[in-house]
């Protein structure tokens, strides 16, 4: 199994995603076949959730997390850039209302599933033990999507204009005499799925935009940083 992108404008190896790709929605190839992270969390999910019920577990979760990640950053008017991709499921079961077991992994065949789910139902097993009754809230299924609302895709923005607006704030930094410049910009693209064997499934798309400056220090004083306060503030602003 190997995360794949669905590309544009040039070819990609299927292996890992090229710096000069740009990628639009991320899909998971297995077994010669591509499908969407959704379709291939509900194939896995299927798979974690009915062995969890043949082994007595009271509840059972899993969430399939889809990561890529870019980089893009100016150091003296210097640029520099990295892209990253990571996947991982997260399985999480009751046993007989008396004790939690977690299991992850990033190794997503069929049977690697099953031992993971296996793991978890082993540690929830062995601390069902105790003895002390769980008591969980109630809660409706939900059948669900939400992506972020975004004006614009930061990842179908081209790299080089990226770098120019990250050279504009360094050359400025750099006309009031700051010796030390840094401009830096990160994306995130997450893609999460999630099921439970009450018959939750909710598919979430997130875009995750931070941008920061690093001034100093200067030949006339000390440095300054300012960034987003946070993922979700910045945001609105992709």
């Amino acid at each position: 199994m190997v995360v794949d992108c669905s590309w544009q404008d040039s070819p990609c190896s299927p292996l890992h995603c090229r710096p000069a790709c740009k990628c639009l929605s991320m899909t998971i190839s297995n077994h010669d076949s591509v499908i969407s992270t959704k379709d291939f969390g509900e194939e896995l999910a299927k798979i974690s959730l009915d062995l969890a019920k043949r082994d007595n577990a009271s509840y059972a979760e899993l969430r399939l997390v889809n990561t890529r990640s870019e980089a893009i950053s100016v150091v003296n008017e210097n640029p520099a850039s990295e892209e990253a991709s990571t996947i991982g499921v997260g399985i999480r079961v009751l046993y007989k209302d008396l004790g939690w077991g977690f299991a992850d992994t990033d190794e997503l065949e069929h049977d690697s599933i099953r031992e993971t789910t296996k793991k978890a139902l082993a540690l929830a097993r062995g601390a069902s033990k105790l003895g002390i009754k769980v008591t969980r809230a109630a809660e409706p299924v939900h059948v669900d999507k939400w992506a972020t609302p975004v004006k614009k895709d930061p990842f179908r923005v081209p790299t080089e204009t990226k770098y120019e607006v990250l050279q504009e704030t360094t050359k400025r930094m750099k006309e009031n005499d700051v010796v030390a410049r840094r401009g830096q910009m990160t994306f995130d693209f997450i893609e999460k799925y999630f099921a439970n064997s009450e018959g939750s499934k909710i598919f979430q798309t997130w875009r995750w935009l931070r941008a920061c400056r690093r001034d100093g220090p200067s030949r006339t004083g000390t440095g300054d940083y300012k960034r987003c306060p946070s993922p979700h503030a910045c945001s609105d602003h992709q």
